[in-house]
C-alpha cells in the first residue's frame, strides 16, 4: 500500500470509509481501490485501459462492494454520479486536458486527495507537455501528458471556490524514486522522470470563504507565491487556514 493511502486513511480514520461512496481515478490495478472497500467503502475505479480493468477485476474479485470501469479520463465523468470523496493519484501527468479534469473533480465531490507529478515553477499559470508512449500500460492513454506547476492547480481550485491543503512532506517520499517535500528552482523541469510530486487534499469552501479565497488568490496570483515555504501545509484563503509506490504495481 501506498505511503499516500496509509497517510490519509490515518487523516480521516478508518471508520470514516464505511457507507461512503468513493471515486477512485486511474485506479491501474486497483489496489488503492480495493485497500479502501475493505474498510467498508462502496468504491468505483475507472482507467482508461480495458487490459488493467480486466486484471483488477480478477485480482480483487473477492472484494465486496468493488467496481471496476474502464473509462478514458480525458472526458467528462460526471455521468457516474456524485462521490464523498474522490482519490486522484498518479494521473493528471498523463493527462492534456489539466484544468478539465480538475473542475470534473470539484463537480463530482466535495472532498478529493489529489497526487501528481508537477514541473518546477511558481508559475500559476504553467502547464508544460511532454509525449508519453501510448504502448506502456502506466503512461497516457493518448500519447500526450502534462506537467502543471503545482501553483496551476491551486489556482484552479482556488477560482472554483475550493480550499487546499499541502503536504509536501517527506514522509511521503519513497526513497529517491519519488520526492514530496523537494524546494523549487524554477527552472521548468518536468518532474525529473516522476520524480517531483506534491500532494493535495481539496474541500469545497463555505460560501464566506469562498469570497475570501477569490481575493486572496487575486493578491497570491500577482506574485506567484514564490516565497512560500513549499514543505508546510498551506490553504487557498488566510481566512480558510493558510500521495505512489504502491504493493505490487505503483501508478508512475
Amino acid at each position: 500500500m501506498c505511503a499516500a493511502s496509509i497517510r490519509f486513511s490515518k487523516f480521516y480514520g478508518v471508520d470514516f470509509f464505511k457507507g461512503k461512496k468513493v471515486l477512485e481515478l486511474g485506479c491501474g490495478h486497483g489496489d488503492i481501490g480495493a485497500f479502501f472497500a475493505d474498510l467498508g467503502a462502496d468504491v468505483l475505479c475507472l482507467d482508461g485501459r480495458i487490459q488493467n480493468i480486466n486484471f483488477a477485476k480478477l485480482k480483487h474479485r473477492k472484494v465486496a462492494n468493488l467496481k471496476f470501469v474502464q473509462f478514458n479520463l480525458e472526458n467528462d465523468f460526471s455521468h457516474f454520479g456524485k462521490f464523498d470523496l474522490i482519490i486522484d493519484f498518479g494521473l493528471i501527468y498523463h493527462l492534456r486536458n489539466v484544468e478539465t479534469h480538475l473542475k470534473a473533480c470539484f463537480a463530482a465531490a466535495n472532498d478529493i486527495v489529489m497526487e501528481t507529478v508537477v514541473c518546477d515553477s511558481t508559475d500559476p499559470n504553467k502547464v508544460l507537455f511532454c509525449s508519453e508512449r501510448r504502448e506502456i500500460d502506466e503512461e497516457s492513454l493518448e500519447g500526450m501528458g502534462s506537467r502543471p506547476s503545482p501553483f496551476y492547480i491551486e489556482r484552479i481550485a482556488r477560482e472554483n471556490n475550493v480550499n487546499f491543503t499541502r503536504y509536501f512532506t517527506g514522509d511521503l517520499n519513497a526513497g529517491s524514486q519519488f520526492c514530496y517535500d523537494w524546494a523549487h528552482k524554477n527552472d521548468n523541469r518536468l518532474g525529473d522522470d516522476f520524480k517531483l510530486r506534491r500532494f493535495w487534499r481539496l474541500t469545497e469552501a463555505a460560501p464566506a470563504v469562498a469570497d475570501a479565497i477569490q481575493r486572496d488568490g487575486a493578491q497570491q496570483g500577482s506574485s506567484h507565491d514564490a516565497q512560500e515555504d513549499q514543505r508546510c501545509p498551506a490553504s487557498a484563503s488566510s481566512i480558510a487556514g493558510e500521495i505512489t509506490n504502491g504493493g505490487a504495481r505503483h501508478k508512475r
